[in-house]
């Protein structure tokens, strides 16, 4: 009995990123924030109007002692559905870049 094999590639879009540091932090209700295996960065993925979008941020000391939230990559205006499929691309990205 022969059985076919299928390859399956998934290509993600590129996020934005904040090669000099324009992206703005968007307001929105978060709905998941995971630490990453690089220092200091983290995953957000927040609603953004009716959808989902995910960011990677980094949290940089201010002059007060308070972190302040930089954003070095933003999927900006993906429109995900879902917050989990919008959590599932930024860990595929996360974990195939060197960020």
């Amino acid at each position: 009995m022969k059985k076919d094999v299928q390859i399956v590639t998934l290509t993600f879009p590129k996020p934005k990123k904040d090669e000099d540091q324009t992206l703005l932090y968007r307001e929105g209700e978060i709905f998941f924030t995971v630490p990453t295996i690089y220092e200091e960065k983290q995953i957000e993925v927040y609603q953004h109007l009716e959808f989902f979008e995910w960011r990677i941020i980094e949290l940089v000391d201010n002059s007060l002692g308070i972190d302040k939230k930089i954003v070095r990559f933003d999927s900006f205006n993906q429109h995900y559905l879902s917050d989990r499929i919008a959590l599932l691309n930024a860990l595929a990205f996360c974990y195939s870049e060197n960020i």
